[in-house]
């Protein structure tokens, strides 16, 4: 036990080899073990490494991936698009009756899907868990078909979500719909959406959503409302608000 905090801990101080050092000096490996390792590789940059340690781990015939496992894997395979692999986490994971009750490794498998441009598997994956009340379990879907360019279907998502499920929505969730709009030409929605957040949906704006507006004015080729945008809001630009202006501006 104290050793796997050692691994835990060391990885997320960015100290991935000494993480590696003491895994590889345990006598004895668990499932949590591992899963720290792979974990810790996905947090520091090194889906490949967090791979590796998961065939290791099918190779020891003592230990059994549990949730927490498929989930860290899920994660690196979406890093790197390893489509074949987190396919059969699907299975076993389905085949285990692993994600009728775990929203966290339904989003990230609903995740790893959208990552790997495959939105129909991330809504059947969605589909296949019963925590519909779990917004992050939405935002993963949401996100799935912003990241290709599947706005509409987004938007639906959204309002499935906050609508139909009455599920609530967070600051996350709009940052993933207001790029959806970004990236669909919704200006008005957008507008829209970024308005109602406060007062329909208790949520406060926050940099990131006034950057995605920024960035869908830009888009639109609305550059003078984008700068007024920019000087009105209630923070410091930062520089992903200038970049975002200024790749508007070419």
């Amino acid at each position: 036990y104290m050793a796997t905090c050692l691994v835990d801990m060391y990885c997320k101080c960015g100290e991935l080899e000494e993480a590696r050092k003491i895994f590889h000096s345990m006598g004895t490996r668990s499932v949590v073990s591992y899963t720290a390792i792979i974990q810790g590789c996905n947090t520091n940059g090194r889906a490949e490494l967090a791979l590796e340690y998961y065939s290791a781990l099918r190779a020891d015939n003592t230990i059994q991936a549990d949730a927490c496992t498929y989930t860290c894997v899920l994660v690196a395979c979406g890093s790197v698009m390893a489509i074949k692999l987190g396919r059969e986490i699907h299975q076993l994971a389905k085949h285990k009756g692993l994600l009728k009750n775990n929203p966290v490794l339904g989003s990230s498998l609903v995740s790893f899907y959208g990552k790997c441009g495959d939105v129909d598997s991330a809504q059947e994956a969605f589909d296949e868990c019963r925590a519909r009340d779990d917004t992050g379990l939405w935002n993963s879907l949401i996100q799935a078909y912003t990241l290709q360019g599947r706005s509409i279907e987004a938007l639906e998502r959204f309002y499935s979500m906050t609508q139909e499920e009455g599920c609530k929505a967070d600051d996350v969730s709009f940052v993933s719909v207001l790029n959806a709009c970004s990236h669909g030409g919704l200006v008005g929605k957008g507008r829209q959406l970024l308005d109602e957040m406060p007062k329909q949906y208790g949520v406060k704006p926050r940099l990131e959503h006034y950057v995605c507006l920024i960035d869908m004015l830009g888009r639109a080729n609305l550059l003078d409302e984008a700068v007024r945008v920019l000087r009105a809001m209630p923070f410091e630009p930062d520089a992903v608000v200038w970049t975002s202006l200024l790749g508007a501006c070419r």
